[in-house]
Protein backbone atom coordinates (compact mmCIF):
# COMPACT_ATOMS: atom_id res chain seq x y z
CA UNK A 1 0.00 0.00 0.00
CA UNK A 2 3.08 2.13 0.75
CA UNK A 3 4.05 1.37 -2.75
CA UNK A 4 0.69 2.67 -4.11
CA UNK A 5 0.97 6.13 -2.57
CA UNK A 6 3.95 7.06 -3.82
CA UNK A 7 3.56 5.81 -7.35
CA UNK A 8 0.23 7.66 -7.57
CA UNK A 9 1.80 10.95 -6.01
CA UNK A 10 4.73 10.48 -8.68
CA UNK A 11 1.90 10.35 -11.89
CA UNK A 12 -1.34 11.58 -10.92
CA UNK A 13 0.13 14.93 -8.45
CA UNK A 14 2.12 15.64 -11.10
CA UNK A 15 -0.18 15.13 -13.76
CA UNK A 16 -2.77 16.96 -12.00
CA UNK A 17 -0.72 20.10 -11.46
CA UNK A 18 0.24 20.60 -15.03
CA UNK A 19 -3.83 19.81 -16.21
CA UNK A 20 -4.74 22.97 -14.07
CA UNK A 21 -1.66 24.86 -15.54
CA UNK A 22 -2.56 24.08 -18.80
CA UNK A 23 -6.79 24.67 -18.28
CA UNK A 24 -5.58 28.77 -16.35
CA UNK A 25 -3.15 29.41 -19.64
CA UNK A 26 -5.81 28.06 -21.93
CA UNK A 27 -8.55 29.59 -19.81
CA UNK A 28 -6.40 33.42 -19.77
CA UNK A 29 -5.56 33.18 -23.70
CA UNK A 30 -9.46 32.65 -24.54
CA UNK A 31 -10.18 35.65 -22.30
CA UNK A 32 -7.40 37.80 -23.90
CA UNK A 33 -8.29 36.48 -27.78
CA UNK A 34 -11.72 37.26 -26.63
CA UNK A 35 -11.03 40.72 -25.46
CA UNK A 36 -8.71 41.77 -28.54
CA UNK A 37 -11.23 41.09 -30.48
CA UNK A 38 -14.13 42.98 -29.34
CA UNK A 39 -11.87 46.31 -28.82
CA UNK A 40 -11.68 46.98 -33.22
CA UNK A 41 -10.74 50.49 -33.57
CA UNK A 42 -13.89 52.51 -34.62
CA UNK A 43 -14.03 54.98 -36.89
CA UNK A 44 -12.78 58.52 -35.51
CA UNK A 45 -16.16 61.14 -35.09
CA UNK A 46 -14.54 62.99 -37.75
CA UNK A 47 -14.27 60.40 -40.20
CA UNK A 48 -17.72 59.82 -39.97
CA UNK A 49 -19.09 63.38 -40.02
CA UNK A 50 -16.92 63.17 -43.48
CA UNK A 51 -18.85 60.24 -45.09
CA UNK A 52 -22.06 61.63 -43.76
CA UNK A 53 -21.10 64.83 -45.79
CA UNK A 54 -20.15 62.59 -48.54
CA UNK A 55 -23.91 61.15 -48.25
CA UNK A 56 -25.40 64.25 -48.49
CA UNK A 57 -26.67 63.99 -45.21
CA UNK A 58 -25.03 67.02 -43.38
CA UNK A 59 -24.30 70.24 -45.25
CA UNK A 60 -20.70 71.88 -45.88
CA UNK A 61 -21.06 74.80 -43.11
CA UNK A 62 -22.51 71.28 -40.59
CA UNK A 63 -18.91 70.02 -41.21
CA UNK A 64 -17.22 72.70 -39.95
CA UNK A 65 -19.29 73.27 -37.15
CA UNK A 66 -18.28 69.92 -36.63
CA UNK A 67 -14.58 70.13 -37.45
CA UNK A 68 -14.36 73.66 -35.46
CA UNK A 69 -16.00 72.02 -32.15
CA UNK A 70 -13.60 68.38 -32.74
Amino acid sequence: MHDFYHSWMMTGGHSMFLFWILFAVVLVWLILAYRVRGETPSETPLEIAKKRYAAGEISRTELDEIKRQL
